[in-house]
């Protein structure tokens, strides 16, 4: 038979029944009941120790109530909710995220190109074959300009000679050193080949 004494005593928190050995007095333990730490105090001599029965129920019993009527609460509340989108025959709100357009290749066929980049060196009017006077020489005529704000050094221009049926039979050319800018330089390229009836610009460029 053990010799140990043992007190009773109740605890601090929520007032559940504590038994405990004697020696154990003053110590700070977790209640069994609420989980909380109290201090191990006995009954003292003469006092009633709160009934299990009695109508005053522990506190951690009363929190385990309350918490069991709000969750019944909320899930009432969410039965509600649902059943009622149900009856309406809508959806319940889902969070979407916004997705990036998508781009078909129809939308990139119908874009407009990019305007090609500008040449400051083009033909203004159009290219003429003039015989020179006093002479059965025959040569292609027409003017450049150097729409730039800058000097064009070298600038030459390339003509192909076509025939009738617009077949190239040849080619043709003429150069200036400088062209000042926004001004024209009034070009005359010989013909070589007497079958020619009219000439288009193959090419203007500067030499570097």
């Amino acid at each position: 038979m053990s010799d140990t004494n043992y007190s009773k005593g109740r605890c601090q928190n929520c007032g559940g029944h504590l038994e405990f050995p004697a020696t154990g007095t003053g110590l700070a333990v977790a209640c069994p009941h609420c989980g909380i730490l109290t201090t191990l105090i006995p009954n003292l001599p003469g006092t009633i120790p709160p009934n299990e029965d009695s109508p005053a129920q522990p506190r951690s019993r009363l929190h385990v109530l309350w918490r069991s009527v709000v969750l019944v609460l909320i899930l009432a509340a969410a039965t509600a909710v649902f059943f009622g989108f149900k009856r309406t025959g809508a959806n319940p709100p889902v969070a979407t995220m916004a997705t990036p357009p998508v781009v078909t290749h129809s939308e990139i066929a119908t874009k407009p190109s990019p305007p090609p980049e500008t040449n400051d060196l083009f033909v203004t009017g159009t290219v003429l074959l003039r015989k020179t006077e006093g002479s059965a020489l025959i040569n292609a005529v027409g003017a450049v300009r150097n729409n730039s704000n800058r000097q064009r050094f070298g600038v030459r221009i390339d003509l192909d000679l076509l025939d009738k049926e617009d077949n190239i039979i040849g080619t043709t050319g003429d150069y200036i050193a400088v062209l000042e800018p926004h001004q024209d330089w009034q070009f005359r390229a010989l013909l070589t080949q007497p079958k020619a009836v009219k000439a288009k610009v193959a090419k203007i460029e500067e030499q570097k």
